[in-house]
Order: C-alpha cells, then structure tokens, then sequence
C-alpha cells in the first residue's frame, strides 16, 4: 500500500473574499477524502484523478491513473480535510492543503501522519480533477487540530513563465543556498518539511531552512499555470548524495509580485 504524501494548512492570507468560488476545489477535495472512506483509497484516486495527474515513486513520477490501477486493494483507512486553499481567477486551477491520518481500520492504532497538498485542475466538462498530490510525513499528527479553513486570492496576473520563476530561484539556491529563498516568500508561506512542524512565514521559514543539514540540487520535471496567470505549479526532483526524492512549489502572484505560497520538501 502506497501512503498518501502530503502538506499542511497556512492560516494567511491577502484577502479574505467570497468562498464561493474556491469553495468548488475545497468541495472537490472533501469529496474525494469521503470517498476514500466509504470506498477505498484505491477507489478513490481512480475516481478523482486527472487523465494526466501524477504520484510520485522515490524521486520518480508516474501517471496517476496507471499506478492506481495496478494497485492492490485494501481496507486500511487514508483521511485528510483541507484547511486552506485558494483558486486562480479563472477558476481554472485549485489547491487545497491540510493534516491527513493513515489507519488500518478507523478506530486502529495511527500507522502514520503527516500534511497533504493537492493541485486541482477544473476539466472542459467542469469536473474538478487531481493533478498534483505530494506532502510530508510529520509526528504527532495535527490532524486533530481542526484549523479553521481559510482561503488565498491571487492578486493580478503577470507575463512570465513559471519555466522563468522556477530558473530564477534554483540559480539563486545554487549560489545562496537557503538565503535564497527570503525573497520569494510572505507572511503568507507556508514550507512543510519532513519532521518539522509546518513553517509559516518569512522568520519560522528560514528558521526551519537552516535546520536542514545538506544543500540540495532541484531539477524541475513539470510545470502547470492557470489561464489567468496568477496561480502556478511546479513539481521536481531533489537531489542529494546519490538520493533522490520530489518536491512541489504552489506559486502566487501577489500585490509584492510572484511569491512561493506553498513549498513541499520531503527531506
């Protein structure tokens, strides 16, 4: 059985708006968590499933529908709920982040936890589909925290590719390291790295950086943006010591420009 990796919540944001239009991607991921409970986990991901979502393998990826058809099912128990979230303007493109537990049965003994993040794309039929999902495995779980769900709006749309975003940072990461990343991230970030409590912020983000105790190298495999141009995804490979695993970036533009509002690092 492959666990679900994932991400945690990030309580900020720019503004608070009507959620009725983000609330699409936050229904479509409390649908799949439900699903995955009263039919599988299996089940569950081939239902909700982009044609072209991937799962990631020891640093690889696949296509998501393949993998899961190829899976073994099982009665053990995945959940997880979303406690922030956001949507490009167009409503095009999604995400959702929160805690998630692992069970055999519901009332068994905790196998494992962590924090989940998932891109969502909405389809030409209007079906909210998974693209991206990855996270990070954390102790204790925080999945009995019930952060109350908020909500990111992007602010404005920008010319530049996420290809482009992406070039910049991992140059800047080369040449200083986790310096680099003070500034592309807000009071609104939120890093999840593996073992630590999820950092928000500009101060417990960099704090959190230099615990890590190697510099890694980043190669970007994939990239995704909303057709407004204001919400965008990039996911990777991370590479250290002959090791090799995947991180994800969620980028928003904001009123300060384009900024990384989620970062996944399983290391």
């Amino acid at each position: 059985m492959k666990k679900r990796r994932m991400i945690l919540p990030c309580c900020f944001l720019y503004t608070i708006v009507s959620a009725q239009p983000v609330q699409q991607v936050v229904n479509a991921e409390r649908s799949f968590a439900q699903h995955a409970l009263s039919h599988s986990i299996k089940q569950a991901f081939l239902q909700y499933l982009d044609s072209n979502g991937v799962v990631f393998t020891e640093g690889g990826e696949q296509n998501g529908i393949k993998f899961w058809e190829k899976a073994q099912e099982t009665e053990a128990k995945l959940q997880w709920y979303p406690t922030f979230a956001g949507i490009a303007a167009a409503g095009d493109l999604g995400f959702t982040t929160g805690p998630f537990e692992f069970r055999q049965t519901l009332t068994g003994p905790l196998l494992g936890a962590g924090q989940y993040t998932t891109v969502w794309r909405k389809t030409e039929k209007g079906e909210w589909k998974l693209l991206v999902d990855l996270g990070v495995d954390l102790q204790p779980s925080l999945y009995d925290d019930q952060t109350p769900l908020t909500f990111f709006t992007p602010a404005g749309a920008a010319d530049i590719s996420v290809q482009e975003l992406e070039r910049q940072l991992i140059l800047r990461y080369d040449s200083l390291s986790v310096a680099a990343f003070r500034d592309v991230i807000t009071a609104a970030s939120l890093f999840n790295i593996r073992g630590q409590v999820p950092k928000k912020g500009v101060q417990a983000i960099m704090q959190g950086l230099q615990g890590l105790p190697v510099k890694y190298e980043f190669i970007p495999v994939a990239t995704g943006i909303s057709q407004s141009r204001d919400l965008a995804y990039a996911y990777g490979i991370m590479k250290y010591n002959g090791k090799k695993t995947n991180y994800l970036r969620i980028w928003a533009h904001t009123a300060e420009g384009w900024k990384v509002l989620v970062q996944v690092l399983p290391w």
